[in-house]
């Protein structure tokens, strides 16, 4: 039996939407130290890069040199791991349909797209191949937490073959551009609310399921088979429930984010997404989060020209020295706000560390050089130290595949995945990821 967050609702009344939230502000006794969840971010976005001004290798994985277009993570550099040119090798499997849809489809899944023909005779993809990578880890968390996984996005695509995420075949997992709903869907029951008193109710309430733990306790010898399976599921239940309300261990700093969702540009979006984010993580509402940005073809926060629009200078590439520096400017504000995510987790206070040490991220686009829209030799960046992350080093990984990556992420979570997506197109994990 699983509980939605409206059941919850029903179950126990409007005050309890809190619930999820209020571990951490009442604070519970715990014998031995608290452990924390492990969590996992993945931030996502097109369009490509100037793979040149990535980064430059030095003389061992620890002496790297972060390019312009990461500079902003400069902050960050002991705390991110580069993998470098991995191949989205599954990619070769749709042949030569439009580079934007099969690298995005790709990217996440590393299986092939699913087709539907089309009236003409012709053929169209109708979605991903399969679950992609925060979809896998999801279901394995599933029921942890209020949500499964949580899906910010910042003016992102949301048509069918433009979506980043999927639960499996023919099951798109669209993401929230509004930072209003996004909001009142995680947050607005606390608005205005003392944390003393939510305190108080989650005392309360925890009190009653602590209650009616003993009397199972009392009764269960006492009652026929038949009556003890029934007993035995509704314990169950309940302690499903207590998992829902937050029975994970949180930190103090679980609190009701200040955001301003009225500010509707992309600098003040990505803000409001970012703070949503880290706190729906701190407050453990979910372990699986992904933030996902749109192609923008308009950039009025940054000093860039772009007459034709952003999409036309990425396909002309650095083609004069004034639009290289326009694309840096373009491709480094998405460091920008990577850094600004990874300050926001780092920000957040949790037993001796905080919530970046107990959450592994993972950053990528879907394509490596932009201008070519390809799919090879790309670099992927991971941060913080989730599933016991060293940071501080380039890795070298020509000639093997994301998959690999994926499967060596899957294990370093904890998982025993020997593949991930097309088996085809994976040997296996990769060595060193973590260590």
């Amino acid at each position: 039996m699983s509980f939605s967050r409206r059941a919850m609702l029903r179950a126990f009344g409007a005050s309890v939407a809190a619930l999820p939230l209020l571990d951490s502000l009442a604070g519970r006794a715990h014998a031995a130290a608290p452990t924390f969840p492990t969590r996992l971010v993945i931030v996502s976005r097109g369009q490509g890069t100037l793979t040149d001004s990535l980064v430059t290798p030095g003389a061992s994985p620890t002496s790297f040199t972060l390019g312009p277009v990461l500079q902003p993570l400069q902050p960050f550099r002991d705390r991110l791991v580069l993998c470098d040119g991995l191949d989205d090798a599954s990619n070769i499997l749709d042949g030569s349909y439009n580079g934007h849809t099969r690298c995005l489809l790709h990217t996440w899944v590393s299986r092939g797209m699913t087709w539907a023909v089309g009236g003409s005779g012709g053929a169209s993809p109708t979605g991903a191949g399969g679950a992609s990578f925060d979809q896998v880890v999801a279901s394995r968390w599933k029921g942890a937490t209020a949500y499964d996984s949580l899906e910010f996005g910042v003016n992102a695509d949301t048509q069918v073959i433009q979506t980043h995420c999927w639960r499996g075949v023919g099951q798109p997992v669209p993401p929230q551009n509004d930072p209003g709903l996004m909001y009142e869907r995680l947050f607005q029951d606390l608005v205005g609310t003392d944390p003393a008193e939510l305190a108080a109710r989650l005392a309360r309430r925890r009190a009653v399921l602590d209650a009616v733990r003993g009397q199972f306790s009392v009764v269960m010898p006492k009652v026929s088979s038949d009556d003890r399976t029934k007993l035995e599921n509704h314990l169950a239940s309940l302690e499903q429930l207590d998992q829902a309300l937050g029975g994970g261990s949180v930190g103090d700093a679980c609190v009701v984010p200040v955001v301003d969702t009225a500010d509707s540009s992309i600098p003040g979006r990505s803000r409001a997404m970012i703070d949503m984010l880290a706190m729906s993580l701190a407050c453990d509402l979910t372990r699986v989060a992904t933030l996902v940005f749109g192609d923008y073809q308009d950039w009025p926060w940054l000093d860039v020209d772009f007459p034709s629009g952003w999409h036309d200078a990425v396909h002309a590439g650095p083609a004069t020295p004034e639009l290289r520096d326009d694309l840096t400017d373009t491709y480094r504000w998405f460091s920008d706000q990577l850094a600004l995510l990874l300050a926001a987790l780092d920000a957040i206070p949790e037993g001796d560390g905080t919530v970046l040490d107990h959450t592994l991220v993972v950053y990528s686009n879907v394509f490596s050089t932009g201008s070519s829209h390809s799919h090879t030799n790309k670099t992927w960046l991971l941060a913080g130290g989730g599933g016991g992350l060293r940071g501080g080093r380039y890795l070298d990984y020509q000639g093997h595949t994301q998959a690999e990556l994926f499967t060596s992420l899957l294990q370093g979570l904890g998982f025993d995945d020997t593949s991930f997506g097309d088996p085809t197109f994976c040997d296996g994990p990769l060595t060193g990821v973590f260590s």
